[in-house]
């Protein structure tokens, strides 16, 4: 029988799953020329950055904990740190603007998005026990 425990490989793919948002982002904001685009959209798809980069925490750390069928803080803390750490070495360097708010904004929007995603997963977990346990018994 399979442990149910998280294991660094998992970490290392829920992070790198994570910082795949950021290289989508970077690819997607010089398709749409961002930084040629009038101030209020410029500002609007700044936030729409953030936004994408907590998607990716928390598609990533739910996806995680739903394959391990564990979910704590830790986890999620680990996953968004790790997607950090991976994003900042490897994809941020590419933007065209990098700057410190920058990558501790990057850092903000991986652990909020980490930390939905594991409370998504123990908020359903939650709700799935709970309905199994409603549920009248079959049987002669």
């Amino acid at each position: 029988m399979k442990e149910d425990k998280i294991d660094f490989m998992d970490l290392v793919t829920g992070s790198f799953l994570a910082a795949a948002f950021v290289w989508a982002w970077i690819n997607a904001s010089r398709i749409i020329d961002v930084h040629q685009a009038a101030f209020p959209i410029q500002a609007a798809l700044s936030m729409l950055q953030y936004a994408f980069f907590v998607v990716g925490g928390l598609t990533a750390s739910y996806i995680v904990s739903r394959k391990t069928r564990r979910a704590n803080a830790w986890t999620g803390l680990k996953i968004g740190i790790g997607a950090w750490i991976i994003s900042s070495t490897l994809f941020l360097p590419l933007s065209e603007t990098i700057t410190i708010p920058v990558v501790l904004m990057t850092l903000v929007a991986f652990l909020a998005g980490s930390h939905l995603g594991i409370k998504l997963f123990q908020r359903r977990n939650r709700k799935e026990a709970i309905s199994y346990t409603k549920r009248p018994e079959h049987g002669p």
